[in-house]
């Protein structure tokens, strides 16, 4: 049983790596169900959308007539959202009765589900998704009065008990290998990062989204994956550069793959006038690596002051690697998908110290298929590097040692 806040139809980088361990694990004859428990009071879901498979139910919840949603803003650490986590948890491992129970919810919402499994003696796997309990503290640094010792308070517990929680798991997932070293049991962490489908790209290129050069050069369209209105990203950094260059490109597209509108996001467009040139999307996956293969590059805009920039690879990158997509870079120096940018040439890398030559490196990019050929060449590199299938099998035989029923695929 899956306890999950993201899962189709919401296309972010835990829904589909969620979505894509469903897919693989409902493969093995061992798995009689899987069941996926699914809440998340920010989204509001259509049922009917939620992909179907065999062996899998999907249990969508829905509390957003009775609870505001602003209750919910911040999830971690917040006691009440906690609390329906725990209430979840404990329900639904009552009415299933799952083998195992695997927690993909933040630090301190996922404590609280791991007190049901543990008090309904269930083997549990928790996942470190992100590293929160560095951005709760940058979080809590920008806080002042009350606001500020009552989210210390919080975090401080909320981490204690996340702590607890993580020694008491068969083991612990994290999609970075830095966010295991930080963690209690680095002996007991397996790492299954976001990556590539392989079998998505190969789907694609039959389907004749071969991405030839010219086509993408004359599209002119910058696409950007991923939340609008997030703190850790700025993909409004462009838009005066979208302004500012779109006399000199005709037909100049600023792409918006997201689920989640942003207020800001949509005045700054309004202000600078460039309405005609953005689009908001909200596509399936492997509609969207059609579109990324359409694309000229795309947009990886990392706020310096989030303590993940120095080694997270966003679920973005992967995105765009697999449309053999450029890639321009705004970030720190130090930070590793700088590092790998600057280090393969697919694409442009940059500080935000640099952000008066933002138009002059989108022109570039817009203007020479230099940066398309070295991210096609780059890309049988890639595809070996982040397989991921190779990393959901390794958690299959975690998986298998942990059961005793669960046994690797062929």
């Amino acid at each position: 049983m899956f306890l999950t806040p993201y899962y189709p139809p919401i296309f972010t980088a835990c829904g589909n790596r969620i979505f894509e361990m469903v897919r693989y694990l409902r493969k093995s004859d061992e798995v009689e169900s899987i069941d996926v428990v699914l809440w998340n009071p920010q989204f509001s879901f259509d049922e009917k959308e939620i992909p179907q498979m065999p062996k899998v139910r999907v249990h969508c919840i829905s509390f957003r007539r009775a609870l505001p949603r602003i209750v919910f803003e911040h999830q971690d650490p917040n006691p009440l959202y906690a609390f329906m986590w725990m209430a979840l948890a404990y329900r639904y491992i009552s009415k299933i009765n799952p083998t195992m129970v695997y927690i993909t919810t933040p630090p301190g919402v996922m404590s609280a589900s791991a007190i049901s499994c543990i008090v309904r003696k269930r083997q549990y796997v928790v996942e470190y998704r992100d590293d929160w309990m560095s951005r709760n503290r940058l979080a809590i640094s920008r806080l002042n009065g009350l606001m500020k010792y009552g989210a210390f308070f919080f975090n401080s517990i909320f981490s204690k008990i996340a702590g607890a929680a993580q020694k008491r798991a068969a083991f612990t997932v994290v999609v970075h290998d830095e966010i295991g070293k930080k963690l209690s049991r680095p002996m007991d962490v397996i790492t299954v990062p976001n990556g590539i489908d392989v079998e998505e790209i190969v789907k694609l290129n039959k389907a004749g989204q071969s991405g030839d050069r010219r086509p993408r050069m004359d599209s002119k369209t910058i696409a950007y994956v991923g939340q609008l209105g997030l703190p850790y990203l700025k993909p409004e950094a462009i838009l005066p550069a979208i302004a500012k260059l779109k006399g000199n490109h005709p037909g100049l597209r600023y792409h918006i793959f997201s689920t989640r509108l942003d207020a800001h996001f949509e005045k700054e467009v309004e202000r600078l006038g460039i309405g005609s040139s953005i689009a908001i999307l909200s596509l399936s996956h492997m509609e969207l690596l059609s579109r990324l293969k359409e694309a000229t590059f795309g947009l990886v805009p990392l706020d310096s002051s989030d303590p993940e920039t120095r080694y997270v690879y966003p679920s973005k990158m992967y995105d765009y690697i697999a449309a053999s997509l450029p890639i321009l870079v705004i970030a720190n120096e130090g930070s590793a998908i700088f590092k790998l940018v600057k280090e393969n040439g697919n694409g442009k890398a940059m500080t935000w110290e640099m952000t008066d030559d933002i138009p002059r490196a989108i022109d570039e990019l817009l203007s020479d298929p230099i940066y398309l050929e070295k991210a096609e060449k780059a890309l049988p590199h890639f595809l070996e590097l982040y397989n991921r299938e190779d990393h959901l099998r390794q958690l299959i035989e975690k998986l298998s040692i942990m059961t005793n029923r669960l046994r690797p695929l062929d």
